[in-house]
């Protein structure tokens, strides 16, 4: 219903059904952009609704914070009932140049004869306050009970605002805050969807049966218990606790990781960089060219560092916070080991010189293309994102870098805005019935694809501007060995959820790395120097030189640069072919297979040629795909 500390939960009224639609924008695909005004009783307010196409149909949706998240998305579903109903917007829609462009994803196979419309609507999902509602069953909870929510409004905003107050004035990290406002907000929830009547009264009966029936951990629901009766106190409502049967937490498994299952989440994470990295370089040059979005090199660094990160966390003992505190300042490329200082002792860890390499070469990565990825987020939030429909960012955007502009950009920048208000007055000119008279004048696709081509231009030259300028690129953030695609260090919790994707955890990767270096059958003592772990005085040079035998000796015996170049290649060579098969289900395969292996067989996909540099190719389909697309 609505995120701690972000939003203020407000619901002054609910939204029945949209008035009318004042206007379709369109350039003949998608996005479309439709400005409805909404209307109740009591108050009218003016809204955009975006129709996406993102791999899948996306409605998003914004209208301000004066309402709840789960009355936006009522609205939302309410609002494309009604507006898939527009004849105009029907019209827009189900036109040949839109199919194309939902084929072009996969989305819909060739032959399918149900209209655009009834795809788009049956498989729309909702973007609400940037936040995605993923499956139709969470819609359909919110939708199916808003009466339900209505009629309990008051106890609501009453039990959430008791909820913000009480997690504001703990004095703990914001990541425990989160927390423990996620385990009040979901034990509230439940009680309201499975019990509203006794909703939001709190009982030993009712605790019970969350306990028993929330599809949990013990350790989850035992913490959600105990916030639940923090808050209660809070409030002087002081709860008899002897009937409540608390959750016994599962015992912890100490588990390790076998080699095999390292070496195969070695293999994937290396085939999702191959295969992003190959997408780069054969499509990002014709994608531009036909005024599409490039694949992203923000996307490429986030896959190296999710590699990167494996290896120090399979090959050190470290910890995860301590993993990610790590700048390059800390990696002693010469003598092979990580220093990290720990008030006036330094923990001193062992790395092999594979590892060393490739940490050179993603260094050296990160110093070509940090700032070409800094520009390339600007101008993708000024294209895609609000900037650029809305015109108050836009305005706030341009006065932050405009005390920055030399006369030469200034009047770059002024030129293009004017181009684009002379666009504007056209298609707003041809628009009215008078323009059918006049036969001289530019098509409204083609004026549109005019603005477009100028947009792209502005965004190109305002990110330029914005990453020379506005020094956003810190040097904390360039000397981190992990940052986020939003160009700050990343969390612990967001490269745990990477390695959850992969079933495996940092913690269990130290507990398998212990195991190994045990195998040396040193003392306990002598094993924690060994990894670096100092507890009095310094570690001589002499026995770090032994240390690293010993680590050469117990490392990891994952596969040599040659078997994973044929390896990945072999996946996507697969890959490849599976997509092609697909789209023209009577190609020939044996031929596909053999232009396809042609193709990639001077391709590099070793861990070294990973982490080089990007080199964009000028794309050239094979020569049995040119033939299926001209007998399609």
């Amino acid at each position: 219903m609505l995120k701690y500390d972000k939003r203020i939960f407000k619901s002054l009224f609910h939204f029945k059904s949209i008035n009318h639609i004042e206007q379709i924008e369109e350039n003949g695909n998608f996005p479309i952009e439709i400005h409805v005004t909404i209307r109740n009783k009591e108050i009218e307010i003016p809204a955009v609704i975006i129709l996406d196409f993102l791999k899948k149909p996306v409605c998003s949706m914004k209208i301000g914070e004066v309402i709840s998240d789960f009355e936006l998305l009522y609205a939302a579903v309410d609002c494309f009932k009604n507006i898939s109903l527009n004849k105009e917007l029907l019209a827009i829609i189900n036109t040949k140049q839109m199919r194309e462009e939902m084929l072009k994803s996969s989305f819909i196979q060739r032959g399918n004869s149900r209209s655009n419309m009834e795809l788009f609507y049956e498989n729309v999902k909702y973007k609400i306050n940037d936040y995605f509602y993923e499956s139709r069953e969470q819609v359909d909870i919110i939708v199916n009970n808003t009466d339900l929510l209505l009629s309990k409004m008051n106890d609501v905003k009453i039990i959430l605002q008791q909820i913000n107050d009480y997690i504001s004035s703990l004095t703990v990290k914001e990541e425990t805050k989160s927390l423990y406002f996620y385990c009040l907000q979901s034990f509230y929830e439940w009680l309201f969807y499975t019990n509203p009547e006794q909703f939001p009264s709190v009982t030993a009966e009712v605790i019970n049966k969350y306990l028993q029936a929330y599809d949990a951990s013990n350790y989850y629901k035992n913490l959600a218990i105990k916030q639940v009766l923090k808050l209660q106190k809070n409030y002087h409502k002081h709860l008899k606790m002897e009937g409540v049967h608390w959750q016994s937490p599962a015992p912890k498994v100490q588990t390790f990781y076998s080699e095999t299952i390292l070496i195969e989440t070695e293999v994937k994470l290396l085939k999702n960089l191959g295969t992003h990295k190959r997408q780069i370089e054969d499509y990002n040059h014709y994608l531009r060219s036909i005024g599409h979005e490039p694949h992203s090199y923000s996307r490429l660094r986030d896959l190296m560092r999710n590699w990167i990160y494996f290896r120090l966390a399979a090959e050190t003992m470290l910890k995860s916070r301590e993993l990610i505190a790590l700048n390059f300042e800390n990696i002693d490329f010469e003598n092979l080991r990580i220093v990290i200082e720990k008030g006036n002792k330094k923990q001193i860890v062992a790395i092999t010189k594979q590892t060393a390499d490739y940490l050179k070469k993603y260094k050296k990565f990160r110093n070509a293309y940090d700032d070409t990825i800094e520009e390339e987020k600007h101008y993708y939030r000024w294209m895609y994102g609000s900037v650029l429909k809305d015109k108050n960012k836009k305005e706030e955007e341009m006065a932050l870098i405009l005390p920055f502009l030399n006369d030469l950009e200034r009047r770059e920048f002024n030129e293009i805005e004017d181009a684009l208000k002379k666009i504007n007055e056209q298609i707003v000119f041809q628009k009215k019935p008078e323009y059918e008279k006049v036969k001289e004048v530019q098509s409204l696709g083609e004026l549109r694809r005019e603005r477009k081509e100028l947009n792209n231009r502005f965004a190109r030259k305002y990110a330029e501007v914005k990453r020379k300028y506005s020094n956003k690129l810190d040097e904390n953030m360039k000397s981190a060995l992990f940052v986020s695609s939003h160009s700050k260090r990343v969390n612990v919790n967001t490269m745990e959820k990477i390695l959850n994707q992969l079933d495996i955890t940092t913690e269990v990767l130290r507990v398998t790395r212990y195991k190994q270096v045990s195998k040396l059958q040193v003392s306990e003592p002598a094993l924690m120097k060994i990894m670096g772990y100092e507890h009095k005085g310094k570690i001589k040079e002499l026995e770090f030189e032994n240390t690293l035998k010993m680590i050469e000796k117990s490392r990891i015996d994952f596969f040599s640069e040659k078997k994973i170049d044929e390896l990945i290649k072999s996946m996507i060579i697969e890959t490849y072919c599976k997509h092609l098969i697909s789209k023209y289900p009577a190609i020939n395969k044996e031929r596909l297979k053999r232009e396809v292996k042609e193709k990639y067989s001077h391709y590099d996909f070793s861990r070294s040629a990973l982490l080089e540099g990007v080199f964009e190719r000028s794309y050239e389909p094979l020569e049995v795909e040119k033939e299926m697309g001209k007998k399609v």
